[in-house]
């Protein structure tokens, strides 16, 4: 287990020093208290790739690729990269291989579009049903079928 790196090492070594410290069940709860510490870095950092187009008439591009699983834990991050778009920015939000989109996520990116009109950022959201300019409610866009409220 050392070999495969610390990520597997911890959750394997703290499992098995739980076992003989205390009893079966209470190592095998720390281990897998660990392992899912570790899942939840990884998914916290892995939320999103922000991809910057450089153009020559200085309006930047800015494309953000959603993960396949997108929950509330990257919520921080996702809406710190909205916050830090300049004005007159191209903000293309690409949901193409996004199989799990948490509504806490659409809520912020809906509220961003809501006030995005103050900085003149254009939005596109590429979805696999195809591409939507400043659509008004991201949820309906990516979701047409589906009731909220």
């Amino acid at each position: 287990m050392y070999l495969l790196g610390w990520k597997q090492f911890l959750p394997f070594i703290t499992t098995v020093v739980g076992i003989v410290t205390t009893d079966l069940l209470m190592g095998i709860f720390i281990g897998l208290v660990i392992g899912v510490g570790f899942i939840l870095i990884d998914s916290y950092k892995n939320s999103h790739a922000l991809i910057v187009d450089h153009s020559e008439e200085g309006k930047n591009r800015y494309r953000i690729s959603f993960a396949e699983e997108v929950t509330f834990i990257n919520k921080e991050p996702v809406l710190r990269e909205l916050e830090r778009l300049p004005e007159s920015a191209q903000l293309e939000l690409d949901v193409k291989k996004t199989k799990f989109l948490d509504f806490d996520i659409l809520e912020i990116i809906n509220d961003f579009m809501q006030t995005h009109s103050q900085k003149k950022i254009h939005i596109k959201v590429i979805t696999e049903r195809g591409v939507f300019e400043n659509p008004k409610d991201l949820f309906r866009t990516i979701f047409p079928h589906q009731r909220t409220g």
